[in-house]
């Protein structure tokens, strides 16, 4: 048999390659395989059809609704069934966990009057409680509110007289005062078994900080000065200490 390449080299039984071109030897065979499968794809290929515009036009359609519906359950279905959530929880007393939803709902319907109100509150709750670091926080939470602000900068003032104060020219024999959250105790220190004279709440009126005796406090830094009405007496730190100091009886003189 010759080569089907060249047409010139004899092939003999056994060789793989062309002793004069050097390409494979085809058996006939084998080459008829190779054509008829080749025959085949190109078969398969040019029978495949292309996709038709009707069936691409559903696939979009079936995207676009898909976006939509997710749009539609994030901007309206989710934020609705929160909405309704937290009203339930303010019907329930429960603000601070009202208070967390309205904040993430960012303004959806009302939520913001309702997170402005809602603080405000909660602001003054914890204020009676004696939490200042709470409380300045629902304060600055309810901004919309008219009088959050005033609160906000009356804590913070307050903040500042935290600790034990005493009639600055008498500083160790004679009467102090030590705030401690929205409590201000008077107390006569050192050597008395009476530690604690009174202890008043201290209250926010039209943004200024007063004791239940109507004695009104604010800050001079270095100074405390409460004014009852008539005069300033004038308080200088002792120390950040919010503690009541004990009580101790006077020691005796000892004749022996």
């Amino acid at each position: 048999m010759l080569c089907t390449t060249c047409g010139e080299h004899r092939i003999k039984d056994g060789d793989r390659f062309c002793g004069n071109c050097g390409e494979r030897v085809m058996l006939p065979d084998v080459e008829k395989m190779e054509v008829a499968i080749h025959s085949q794809e190109v078969m398969e290929i040019s029978n495949r059809k292309p996709k038709s515009k009707r069936s691409i036009f559903k696939n979009v359609v079936t995207v676009i609704a898909v976006i939509a519906v997710g749009f539609i359950f994030e901007r309206h279905i989710l934020p609705s069934a929160k909405y309704l959530q937290a009203r339930s929880f303010m019907q329930d007393n429960e603000n601070t966990r009202a208070i967390e939803i309205f904040v993430d709902l960012k303004g959806y319907r009302d939520s913001e009057i309702h997170l402005a109100n809602l603080s405000y509150e909660e602001g003054l709750r914890q204020y009676g409680a004696g939490d200042l670091n709470k409380a300045k926080e629902f304060f600055t939470l309810s901004g919309m509110h008219m009088d959050a602000q005033m609160y906000v900068q009356a804590i913070k003032e307050l903040e500042g007289m935290q600790g034990t104060w005493a009639v600055n020219s008498m500083k160790a024999l004679f009467k102090q005062i030590v705030i401690s959250g929205n409590q201000s105790i008077s107390v006569f220190a050192p050597y008395t078994d009476t530690p604690i004279a009174s202890n008043s709440t201290l209250s926010i009126v039209r943004g200024k900080i007063q004791d239940e005796e109507g004695r009104h406090y604010y800050l001079r830094e270095p100074y405390l000065y409460i004014n009852n009405g008539k005069d300033d007496i004038i308080y200088e730190k002792v120390s950040d200490s919010t503690e009541v100091p004990e009580g101790e009886e006077e020691e005796e003189d000892c004749h022996c």
